[in-house]
C-alpha cells in the first residue's frame, strides 16, 4: 500500500517477506519500541524532487536504564552480493542517515545498522570486501561520522545487553 505523501508509517515488525529483525521482549531491557518505514522516513524529512531510496526499517528502542537506541535495517530475502551492498545497499543507509541526521537524532544514542540477507555467498565478494564483512569492519561514512554495517542472516536477534 502506497503511503499519502508526508504521512510516516509506523510498523508492528520490522520484515520483508521472510526476512525480519527479531526486537528482545520488554523484559530484556527495553520500555517501548516505534518502528518506522524507512522510505516514508527519509522522504517526510527531506523532501526530494524525486523519491529516495531508503532502508526498510528505522528501529528505535527506549532503554529502561535511560537513552535510545537507534537500529536501521536493510532487509533482503536474497542473496547479497558485494555488488548489491556497494550499488544499491550503501546508497539506502547514506539515504537513511541523512534524514536521521536532519530530523536530530543521531546525537547521544547508541545506532546500529544491519543488512540482514537469507544468505550471503563469499565467492561473490572480494577477498578483502569478505574480511571487512566477515569481521564486522565495514564502515560507512556520512556526516562526518563513522558508522559499521553489519551483515547477519534473517531472523537475527538484537540484543541491547550487548551495549
Amino acid at each position: 500500500m502506497p503511503s499519502r505523501k508526508g504521512i510516516i508509517r509506523t510498523l508492528s515488525r520490522c520484515k520483508e517477506n521472510n526476512c525480519r529483525l527479531k526486537l528482545p521482549s520488554s523484559s530484556r531491557g527495553f520500555r517501548r519500541k516505534k518502528i518506522l518505514k524507512g522510505e516514508d522516513y527519509v522522504n517526510s524529512v527531506l523532501k526530494p524532487k524525486n523519491k529516495l531510496k531508503a532502508c526498510d526499517c528505522i528501529v528505535i528502542l527506549e532503554i529502561s536504564s535511560g537513552g535510545e537506541v537507534l537500529v536501521i535495517v536493510e532487509l533482503k530475502d536474497d542473496v547479497v552480493t558485494e555488488r548489491m551492498i556497494r550499488k544499491e545497499i550503501i546508497e539506502k543507509f547514506r539515504n537513511t542517515l541523512k534524514a536521521v541526521a536532519h530530523n536530530g537524532r543521531l546525537g547521544d544514542v547508541w545506532r546500529d545498522l544491519f543488512i540482514l540477507a537469507r544468505s550471503y555467498d563469499p565467492k561473490t565478494f572480494s577477498p578483502t570486501f569478505w574480511k571487512l564483512v566477515n569481521s564486522n569492519k565495514l564502515e560507512l561514512h556520512e556526516n562526518g561520522e563513522t558508522f559499521v554495517l553489519k551483515l547477519k542472516k534473517c531472523g537475527y536477534e538484537l540484543n541491547i545487553q550487548e551495549k
